[in-house]
């Protein structure tokens, strides 16, 4: 039986039926069902709390324990259709479906990757999926989902999805955020992300004009000024070797 520690709120969400993508750095080509292992850490849902959404409470989650399973239906990388589901992030997106809670949660301690269960854990899991059943959302978890399906912040979106395709390799994709930020906003934030492409792929000229009209048009974001170091320390570089 295999197992994935997750964060809260985001291990609730999954068993609850809310989320149907989990974001991982890496793919696997395993397709069934998963245990959901809730990891103790807090962290996560107290930031969203101390944001100032009153209608967010702690008392909806549980920490350290087997909590529900979903079904692994694919993995795929970050790709245009799912950009506009708020809970795909990437690199790789991992389609989950059938999420069902236990009746009673089974404290367990988490492990890295996907991960199998000893075989005392396996047997009271395998137990608890026999009873297990599609959650039932109340006030309290519906004003969950809609904080973490809300983005407020689409520019952020935005860099996070270009981020994720850079990591992937996925040039043509991350190049089609960059030109539509450039086109559609024109700040030097949307500059930065097409300068931070050509940087990658070794245009070091277009990067560098990129580079120096983000800085024209803010000359105090430290990204921009790292990058036009980094570019320039390149020339540099290179002109020493012609040298």
């Amino acid at each position: 039986m295999r197992c994935l520690a997750v964060r809260q709120p985001w291990a609730w969400a999954l068993v609850a039926g809310a989320k149907d993508i989990e974001n991982r750095s890496w793919s696997t080509d395993y397709r069934g069902p998963i245990i959901i292992q809730v990891s103790s850490t807090k962290s996560e849902v107290n930031r969203w709390i101390k944001a100032g959404d009153a209608t967010l409470s702690d008392t909806v989650f549980t920490y350290s324990a087997l909590i529900g399973v979903v079904d692994v239906i694919d993995v795929v990388p970050l790709q245009q259709d799912l950009e506009h589901n708020p809970w795909a992030s990437g690199p790789y997106c991992w389609r989950v479906a059938n999420a069902r809670v236990f009746k009673e949660p089974i404290t367990a301690k988490g492990k890295l990757s996907l991960y199998n269960l000893d075989a005392a854990l396996e047997s009271r899991a395998r137990n608890a999926m026999s009873t297990a059943s599609q959650a039932e959302i109340d006030a309290g978890g519906r004003a969950w989902i809609e904080a973490l399906t809300r983005i407020d912040d689409q520019v952020g979106r935005e860099e996070m999805l270009f981020d994720a395709y850079l990591d992937l390799g996925d040039v043509s994709s991350a190049g089609r955020l960059a030109e539509r930020a450039v086109r559609e906003r024109g700040t030097a934030g949307a500059y930065l992300l097409r300068a931070v492409l050509a940087y990658e792929v070794g245009n070091l000229n277009a990067a560098l004009d990129d580079a120096n009209k983000a800085s024209e048009l803010d000359a105090a974001d430290e990204r921009v000024v790292d990058l036009r170091k980094a570019i320039l320390d390149e020339f540099s570089g290179a002109a020493e070797q012609r040298a």
